[in-house]
């Protein structure tokens, strides 16, 4: 787990390398005054994209994920590619784009969200002694960098996941009562989609039929309700889950019978007259 240190000098070393590089290309391939602005435009388009990615794919809580540090490289990859992208686009502009040979804010708008589209053009052909044309690009190399960083992002996001259903399930009595508890939950929520809901129920009736013990149910359906929750709302819906429980008998003391008052009455003592002064 990196300190907050280091991942401050990781992301300080990786902006500096990022930008010596990408004015090194741009400055040999084009007019570095004048299109460096628009290739830190296209850096900053593409930083936008990788951004919205991460947003979208970790629900749960996308802020979070977000200034994690292999987040950051993610970020900073896709500012780079957009940016080198659109010094290739300047300098071949008359073999890939040709229609924005003479407008660079164009060009960085192509570069920044179109990065990995462009990348796999195929900028050159290789023919093989079978007479096969094959493609050359770098989209696999910059794919594989994006892809490790991805991954980093989901396994942190999973070790807290993992920590926090944990948690909050094994505190939980009656996991059996936990799925319809959840399930009506959502009505909390007011602008989920009707995909949303579909999938939470069908999360809940896989779980309903599955050979699985009522705790282990709980913590799959549980899952599913911290996605679209985020953790905050999931520990307070969990938190009202355990008072259900206890409201419902799981804690609550049992109300003493006759015969427990009788038994527990004084030797000699009359038993009440229940207001009868008759008796």
């Amino acid at each position: 787990m990196f300190t907050y240190g280091r991942r401050f000098s990781l992301i300080v070393w990786l902006v500096l390398l990022v930008s010596v590089g990408a004015m090194v290309i741009v400055g040999a391939f084009t007019d570095l005054p004048i299109q460096l602005r628009y290739a830190l435009l296209a850096a900053a388009f593409g930083a936008i994209v990788a951004a919205s990615e991460i947003v979208s794919r970790y629900r749960d809580e996308p802020m979070q994920a977000l200034v994690s540090t292999p987040a950051s490289i993610y970020i900073l990859v896709n500012a780079a590619v957009s940016g080198l992208v659109f010094g290739l686009v300047t300098r071949y502009s008359g073999a890939i784009i040709p229609s924005l040979a003479d407008d660079p804010l164009m060009r960085s708008v192509a570069a920044g969200f179109g990065a990995m589209a462009i990348l796999r053009t195929k900028f050159f052909t290789l023919r093989t002694e079978g007479g096969e044309e094959v493609g050359i690009g770098p989209d696999a190399a910059v794919s594989a960098f994006l892809d490790a960083a991805d991954r980093g992002i989901d396994r942190l996001r999973a070790s807290r996941r993992l920590a926090l259903v944990g948690d909050e399930a094994m505190s939980t009595e009656r996991a059996e009562a936990g799925g319809d508890f959840l399930q009506i939950s959502l009505a909390a929520f007011q602008n989920l989609s009707t995909e949303e809901k579909a999938h939470f129920t069908q999360i809940i009736d896989d779980m309903k039929s599955a050979p699985y013990p009522a705790p282990l149910k709980l913590r799959a359906i549980s899952y599913g309700l911290l996605s679209i929750a985020g953790e905050r709302n999931f520990q307070e819906v969990m938190r009202r889950l355990r008072d259900f429980a206890v409201s419902e008998g799981g804690d609550r003391p049992a109300q003493p019978t006759e015969g427990d008052r009788e038994a527990d009455r004084p030797s000699g003592e009359p038993p009440p007259n229940d207001g009868d002064p008759h008796s």
